[in-house]
């Protein structure tokens, strides 16, 4: 079934991307010496005075090691600086000779879980030769992850050169929405249904879905697996009775922490200078903005163990000062600021008998900077999170490949629907939905579903002959 309710129509259509731009320089090959990157044959760049293959994403390197400036790092068993645990965006702890993660979140054994040979204890990571008699009269409140966490602007793995869309994490407290059980005799609503306090629900626990806006009963659980779909489980904190909804004499007691499944808020819109945000998790994440023709949509990240508690178009990633994995977009953007190909070496999948600078572009609106992309024939063409899009009066010069690779996925656009002339989407096109605007999506044009990145669907919007990639449920 596909992701729609109420309503679904277009903002900002697809204008048109105008200066596919190829590369006339005659670059040099793999071991040849250079100054810059434009001297180097794509898919090499200089370093250290010499062309040699770089990586760009951490799927081209070896399974567990990650990309960081241009290398492929693999974990350290034993680290002595900082600098060795910088590519994993953690630090290094001396006193252990392990790296550790940045920040002060507490831990959590399934949602902030400590480095490998430490346990998570009173919030806290310790070693297993820790005195666990030490005293906790300042125990704080687990519904905060930490409210000390320092504010962090940080880049990901990408070459900081090229690294035009910059991941940013603020962490402040959450406020998680949850109504605890509220009535000495709870109602019959079972997982999922409507319910406005406790009382509705068999299980006692009526929690907000904040990107559709809804309440639901929920229940409790103990990990992640316990509850079904996307939804997470987190600590929360028993708020008694209020003026809406009369209180549980045979409840938890006020203050009391218990485990509850929540509706995943990944996406839902935040905004990263704000002092505090609306995220389940406390973290607001701004996705890479490559160049400047258009904005980004600052999106909640909820914690994850793996990708599949991440909605499509995301995976879970660990982002650097976050402690923690969090679902972030999948996508990967790479920008062209002098509005050609010399920096998009390695961005497209390898093409059977085709020279990478056969089937790269620079996708710009007009003349000047833009942002990586190739040439396609269906989606699997493209890069990570990309559509094939044919678009009116655009001529790829590339005579197999009438399409063009749109970046889309991961990103939200629920801003479009205030501000329509301020596009929030690298596709230019943002599928808003009038019964539910927070969970407005990126998306672009299609002809078929080989066009859509994996779990979209081409779908028809508000009677619109041509189709769109809508994700799946």
């Amino acid at each position: 079934m596909i992701q729609r309710s109420g309503a679904r129509r277009l903002a900002g259509l697809l204008l048109l991307l105008a200066g596919l731009a190829g590369c006339d320089d005659t670059p040099a090959g793999s071991g040849a010496g250079c100054v810059e990157d434009r001297e180097c044959d794509l898919p090499y760049s200089c370093i250290e005075g010499r062309c040699i293959e770089e990586c760009r994403r951490h799927a081209d390197c070896a399974r567990g090691e990650v990309c960081y400036e241009s290398v492929c790092y693999a974990p350290v068993e034993f680290c002595r600086i900082d600098a060795e645990c910088a590519p994993f965006g953690q630090v290094c702890d001396v006193t252990i000779g392990r790296c550790v993660p940045t920040g002060g979140a507490l831990c959590h054994p399934t949602l902030n879980p400590c480095p490998e040979g430490q346990t998570c204890r009173d919030g806290a990571c310790v070693l297993p030769t820790d005195d666990a008699s030490r005293p906790d009269a300042t125990v704080r409140d687990a519904t905060v992850r930490d409210a000390a966490v320092r504010d962090a602007a940080v880049r990901d793995a990408r070459p900081p050169e090229r690294d035009q869309g910059v991941v940013d994490a603020r962490v402040p407290p959450p406020d998680r929405g949850v109504d605890p059980p509220d009535a000495a005799v709870a109602g019959d609503g079972r997982y999922g249904d409507a319910c406005r306090c406790g009382s509705d629900c068999a299980s006692g626990f009526c929690v907000e879905n904040k990107l559709f806006n809804t309440r639901t009963c929920t229940d409790r659980c103990g990990n992640d697996g316990e509850c079904p779909g996307l939804d997470t489980c987190l600590p929360v904190q028993s708020a008694g009775p209020s003026a809406e909804c009369p209180g549980n004499p045979n409840g938890p007691p006020p203050g009391e922490v218990v485990s509850v499944c929540i509706p995943n808020d990944t996406g839902y819109p935040c905004q990263l200078e704000a002092a505090q945000n609306p995220c389940l998790s406390g973290v607001c994440l701004r996705p890479p903005q490559p160049v400047n023709w258009f904005t980004v949509q600052d999106q909640c990240a909820m914690f994850c163990q793996d990708d599949r508690k991440c909605p499509h178009g995301h995976s879970c990633q660990q982002i650097q000062g976050v402690r923690g994995r969090v679902c972030a977009p999948a996508t990967e953007m790479f920008a062209c600021p002098d509005g050609t190909i010399q920096a998009c070496g390695g961005v497209c999948p390898a093409a059977a008998g085709r020279a990478p600078e056969d089937v790269s572009v620079c996708l710009a609106l007009g003349a000047g900077p833009g942002y990586c992309s190739c040439t396609c024939d269906r989606a699997s063409d493209c890069p990570t999170g990309y559509a094939c899009s044919r678009l009116d009066g655009l001529n790829t010069g590339d005579p197999g490949r009438s399409g063009v690779c749109l970046a889309m996925a991961g990103y939200r656009c629920a801003g479009e629907a205030a501000r329509p002339n301020t596009p929030q989407c690298p596709s230019l096109t943002c599928a808003l939905d009038d019964a539910e605007p927070n969970a407005a999506v990126c998306t672009a044009p299609c002809n078929r579903e080989a066009d859509c990145p994996p779990n979209f669907a081409c779908q028809p919007v508000d009677g619109s002959p041509q189709g769109y990639c809508i994700a799946f449920e």
